[in-house]
């Protein structure tokens, strides 16, 4: 029986992971019109099960690459090749007769993106204004968590891949030091899959940060949801985000919650939407 998979391609350069025809799979592509190269979204028409392990059997080939920011400098261990890993993943889930896991599986986390830069460097700023409780969502490489903590702020992040701790541990002991890194917490939750569970992210947030997190056409409905959940009264939402199809979307869905917004637009490799959502009052 052939797997019917969407593959949503963004115009630009991208690349396609390396599955011929012989591996019974059918593949339809949608352009889509956004300024970054995400490579491309992957939707199985089988939904996922949500409970997820690690891969043991995987073996990430990771480097540690130099991130040089206006403020500061941090080492990170990231995947040394997207597609390779997105093969890996392929061939390891076809070898379980799990394919359906790949949309959730895929390593999008495991590389830097310009979101996250930008808000390493947005935080580097603002630093002083930043206190109470935190919490990054969607954190995968963290770079803004670490940066948190590097700063002396107590954080939390949270992400939904099972191997997001894998690269988390190596991070934090990579560019903080033992007292910096007590003040990171680390909480697995997938906002997409759990509206109606319990949260196991301790809240109200006063701060709350997320860099390129809209990808996905669930992702306005449910994030917004989830922001307005775990926000604390008089707390403030900062995203990044590259201009992905689905943000304005989410910014109707955060107005129609009762938030109100700022928003600025930064140009380093390229353009990157700074939002900042406050709760309307009461």
């Amino acid at each position: 029986m052939r797997t019917i998979i969407n593959i949503f391609f963004v115009p630009g350069t991208f690349f396609l992971p390396s599955w011929p025809p012989d591996r019974g799979l059918t593949i339809t592509g949608m352009a889509i019109s956004c300024y970054e190269v995400r490579t491309l979204m992957i939707r199985k028409t089988k939904k996922p099960d949500a409970s997820l392990t690690p891969l043991p059997a995987l073996d990430y080939q990771i480097v540690v690459r130099t991130e040089c920011f206006r403020h500061l400098t941090l080492k990170i261990h990231q995947l040394e090749s997207l597609n390779a890993t997105i093969d890996q993943v392929f061939d390891h889930l076809q070898a379980s007769h799990r394919e359906e896991l790949l949309s959730l599986l895929c390593p999008y986390f495991g590389v830097v993106w310009a979101s996250a830069r930008a808000l390493v460097e947005w935080i580097s700023e603002h630093h002083r204004e930043i206190s109470g409780q935190i919490l990054e969502v969607g954190c995968g490489l963290a770079l803004p968590t670490i940066t948190l903590a590097h700063y002396g702020k107590s954080v939390t992040c949270s992400d939904h891949h099972p191997d997001i701790e894998r690269f988390l541990t190596l991070n934090l002991r990579e560019n903080l030091s033992d007292e910096q890194r007590a003040r990171v917490t680390y909480r697995a939750f997938d906002w997409t899959l759990r509206l109606d569970a319990p949260s196991p992210l301790d809240g109200p947030y006063d701060w709350i940060f997320g860099s390129d997190i809209l990808y996905e056409s669930i992702h306005p409905q449910t994030l917004s949801e989830a922001f307005d959940r775990l926000l604390a009264p008089g707390g403030k939402i900062v995203l990044a985000d590259p201009a992905r199809p689905y943000l304005q979307t989410f910014m109707n869905a955060m107005r129609d919650r009762g938030f109100t917004e700022k928003t600025q637009i930064v140009t380093t490799t390229q353009e990157i939407f700074f939002i900042i959502f406050y709760r309307n009052p009461a």
